[in-house]
């Protein structure tokens, strides 16, 4: 499961399943994260991300709760998407909104330029624009945005980073912060060896999705790590999502 065809710092996923899974392991570098993978792999990987998130994310369930009562009297709603990626999930939100009747206007940020590069193969709706910058930037501008939303992020940062990566989001939100992320479980990486494993084997998808598993923090570590005024909710199956609403 190494399509890079270089080595790295997880080979042997079946070994993993009887890892130690009470505990992070924050050593784990997932393979999109090195500057020099291979960038046509980690194309791939933004593609199958698209079948791989509609499939688990649950961002649906998160829309209808949260984002969709913001637009109910047809108004815009600002949203900023904090590390895009292959900005597959933007598609959707925007699609959605439309479909019940008002609109997003999203920004979404990313500091890692190869994201740039693939997003730019494709067109996007007016609705959605993309910006190589960072939190921190933004935070400078004194920018604030209706919803702020994360797709896997938490799990790349250290705990001690974590509550001044919140901070900051705190202070770009207008009126909810919606931060969702995996919840690390044993079955959640044996369920998704089995299910997905088969299925994409040409990009990072599997090993990395495996690392972030392992990498990803449980509830009570997450609530012991969020400042006053967060909230950390079970998304099932094998979900978090750490909520700030105003």
């Amino acid at each position: 499961m190494n399509p890079s065809g270089s080595s790295g710092p997880e080979l042997h996923p079946l070994r993993a399943v009887f890892a130690n899974f009470s505990r992070r392991n924050e050593r784990l570098v997932e393979y999109m994260d090195d500057p020099g993978a291979d960038e046509a792999a980690l194309f791939r990987t933004y593609a199958q991300f698209t079948v791989i998130n509609r499939l688990l994310s649950r961002w649906r369930t998160v829309y209808k709760r949260y984002i969709r009562p913001l637009g109910k009297d047809g108004n815009t709603v600002t949203v900023l998407d904090i590390g895009f990626g292959g900005g597959d999930i933007l598609r959707d939100l925007d699609r959605w909104a439309k479909q019940d009747g008002f609109r997003l206007r999203i920004s979404a940020i990313e500091p890692d330029e190869r994201s740039h590069r693939y997003v730019r193969q494709f067109e996007w709706p007016d609705t959605i624009s993309f910006h190589h910058t960072t939190l921190e930037d933004v935070c400078k501008r004194g920018d604030v945005y209706d919803v702020t939303l994360t797709n896997h992020v938490l799990h790349h940062l250290p705990g001690e980073a974590l509550p001044g990566f919140l901070h900051a989001v705190d202070r770009v939100t207008g009126r909810v912060a919606l931060m969702n992320d995996l919840r690390r479980s044993r079955m959640a990486y044996i369920l998704f060896l089995l299910s997905m494993g088969p299925w994409f084997r040409t990009s990072f998808a599997i090993p990395d999705g495996l690392m972030s598993i392992r990498r990803s923090y449980r509830r009570n570590e997450l609530v012991r790590l969020t400042p006053a005024g967060w909230d950390v909710r079970p998304l099932h199956p094998f979900r978090l999502l750490a909520v700030k609403t105003r």
